[in-house]
C-alpha cells in the first residue's frame, strides 16, 4: 500500500487520499461503528469528579487524546476528529491563550 502510494505520487506533500482509496471508509478504530450515546452519562461523571462534564472540557479531552494518537501531529489528529487542521489549530491557539491567563 506505501509503495503504491509512493509511486503514484507526483510532487509535493504525499497525500492520504491513496491510502483512503486502498482502506476504504471503514471504521479505523475497534467499536467506531457503535453510536457515542452507548456511552454511559455515569462514565462520563467519573471522568469529571462526579460531575457532568462541560463541552469546552470534553473539546479538550478529544483534542488531548486525538493528539496522543496521532503522535501530536495536528493534521492525523484533526482528520480523527472530523475537523480540518485549521480548526484543530485554532482551538490548540485559544486554549493556549487561556492557560496564558
Amino acid at each position: 500500500m506505501v509503495f503504491d502510494a509512493v509511486a503514484r505520487h507526483q510532487k509535493g506533500i504525499l497525500s492520504l487520499k491513496s491510502f483512503k482509496d486502498i482502506i476504504g471508509s471503514e471504521p479505523v478504530f475497534p467499536g467506531e461503528k457503535e453510536s457515542l450515546s452507548r456511552v454511559e452519562a455515569a462514565d462520563l461523571v467519573n471522568l469529571f469528579n462526579g460531575r457532568f462534564p462541560r463541552l469546552k472540557e470534553v473539546e479538550q479531552v478529544l483534542i488531548s487524546e486525538a493528539l496522543k494518537i496521532a503522535a501530536n501531529n495536528q493534521g492525523i489528529a484533526a482528520s480523527l476528529l472530523g475537523i480540518s487542521r485549521n480548526a484543530l489549530n485554532k482551538r490548540l491557539v485559544r486554549a493556549e491563550k487561556k492557560k496564558a491567563r
